[in-house]
């Protein structure tokens, strides 16, 4: 396995790098995000993938399609008309369950006797925020590391509390 972080200057920019690392990191991968959180606590994020609501929704869809393709036979109307009401229904159901899919953001704050916990808050106090990807392939890694470069993170290999600085950017900036 292999591990990359990533530092940003700012927590906006570091959720939507963890977003676009989720979608380039795979599915067995692991991808974090550590914000700063009041009085200088480390926030832990992680991205994953969330398709928990995916299965009823088309069938709730189809039953209002169904619902509306009769109302619409009782009225009257032909049934083609009834057939289009069942196919939108149908439709909607399967585009507003893909919507409801995506990425769940679970929360936590670091327990005091983290090891690490020095590093990440030294970056926190400095307003900054880390994305961390554990990843299974090689290949994966090099993506996640030029989608960490290209959203303006500066790349570590492992964690950021053991790892060794890849981008040329200092990762703190010296007084």
């Amino acid at each position: 396995m292999k591990t990359v972080s990533g530092v940003f200057d700012n927590a906006d920019v570091a959720l939507r790098a963890g977003e676009k690392v989720r979608e380039v990191a795979g599915a067995r991968a692991t991808v974090r995000v550590h914000v700063p959180g009041t009085d200088g606590k480390v926030v832990e994020t992680a991205i994953l993938a969330d398709e928990s609501s995916f299965g009823p929704v088309p069938f709730i869809g189809i039953a209002l399609g169904l619902v509306c393709a009769v109302a619409v036979k009782l009225i009257g109307f032909p049934w083609s008309y009834a057939l289009l009401g069942l196919l939108s229904g149908a439709i909607s159901g399967g585009l507003i369950a893909w919507w409801l899919t995506g990425e769940a953001y679970p929360r936590r704050i670091y327990h005091p006797r983290f090891d690490g916990r020095a590093t990440y808050e030294q970056e926190m106090l400095a307003r900054r925020a880390v994305v961390t990807a554990i990843v299974h392939k090689d290949a994966q890694a090099e993506s996640v590391r030029e989608v960490l470069r290209t959203m303006g993170g500066r790349v570590v290999e492992g964690f950021l509390h053991e790892g060794r600085l890849v981008s040329n950017r200092p990762l703190v900036p010296s007084l």
